[in-house]
Formats: C-alpha cells, structure tokens, sequence
C-alpha cells in the first residue's frame, strides 16, 4: 500500500468509521449499525478496491431484524483518476455485492428464507484531488 493509499485510508477512518443511530420522530434514539472502513491492499498486494467503507444496518422493521450491507468503495487512482477504476469496482460488486432485506407483510405463518438475484447498480463515481484529502482530514 502506498504512501497515498495510506494517508487515503486514515482520512477515510477518521471520517466514517462509528456507530449509527436511529432518531425516531418520538424522540427515541436507537443503535442501528456501523460503518466500518477496510483496507483491501497490503504490501505488495493490489486491494480492488484499495479501501471499502461497509455500512452495516441492523434494526427492528415491523418486529422482523431487518440487516443490510452496504459498501461504498474507495480507489486511490493519483495518476489515472477516475478513468482508472473500472477493474477495480467490478471484482467488489461481483465478489462480495449488496445484501439487502426485504419484508413481506401477509401469508399464515413467519418464515425466513434467502434469494439472490441479479440486480442493476447505479454507481455514482466522485473524483477527490489527493490534496484535499490532506487538507480536510
């Protein structure tokens, strides 16, 4: 991991990594997740991508808990830029995806089950010059 890949991920933590709380319209307030960022490259080893910050919800939706996961990846691309981070998003999406909950409210009985499907995913990609990470984080 370079020197930026570094300095990216230790920004990336001070910025995002901590619990989540649920504020309801009641005034009650709730613990429902974390977010918590992963280095993926050590070494000489190429992460794709370098860092990942994974969302994580837990909560109670209807009586059911309800848990999604979420990733938001992070490339450090200082000569390439945005043009560069095809290869590196696609093995993450393809690998280790999305998990998402889904409640059904009717039928006679509670049953549980899991499905995986196809899904179409709109990524909104954000080019950050390094030098701003150095100055804000």
């Amino acid at each position: 991991m370079s020197v930026e890949e570094r300095e990216a991920f230790r920004a990336l933590e001070r910025c995002v990594k901590g619990k989540l709380y649920l504020r309801t319209l009641w005034g009650d307030e709730f613990e429902i997740g974390e977010i918590t960022p992963v280095r993926r490259g050590f070494g000489s080893k190429k992460g794709r991508p370098d860092c990942v910050a994974w969302i994580e919800l837990k909560m109670d939706i209807l009586g059911v808990k309800a848990k999604a996961k979420i990733p938001i990846p992070v490339e450090i691309e200082i000569k390439a830029g945005i043009g560069g981070v095809k290869p590196d998003y696609k093995p993450l999406l393809e690998s280790e995806g999305i998990e998402l909950p889904m409640i059904v409210v009717g039928g006679t009985k509670r049953e549980e089950r899991e499905e995986q499907c196809q899904a179409k995913v709109k990524l909104t990609i954000t080019q950050l010059p390094f030098e701003r990470i150095k100055l804000v984080y």
